[in-house]
């Protein structure tokens, strides 16, 4: 086996990619429901649906059948709401 680096490679746990996926999500275009279930199953999604719920009376959230999206209030708390749920 050749023991070569790979120059800007890094491995990351299952975990870590989780969260950099749900980063990368809501603060772009928001989080793809049936997309993420086939990478990561709908557990976080549940044990996460009461703060969704109160991100929305709040007007931070939309969500819909398929999607979670911040709003443009939630982008400007989007570390706040990132800190609440990672």
């Amino acid at each position: 086996m050749n023991n070569h680096a790979i120059m800007n490679s890094e491995v990351i746990s299952k975990e870590q990619m989780h969260d950099e996926y749900v980063m990368l999500a809501l603060r772009s275009s928001g989080i793809e429901l049936n997309d993420y279930k086939k990478k990561f199953s709908d557990d976080w999604i549940k044990k996460n649906n009461s703060y969704f719920e109160l991100l929305k009376n709040e007007q931070h959230l939309i969500t819909d059948s398929n999607w979670i999206k911040l709003t443009s209030k939630g982008y400007a708390v989007c570390d706040e709401i990132l800190k609440n749920i990672l």
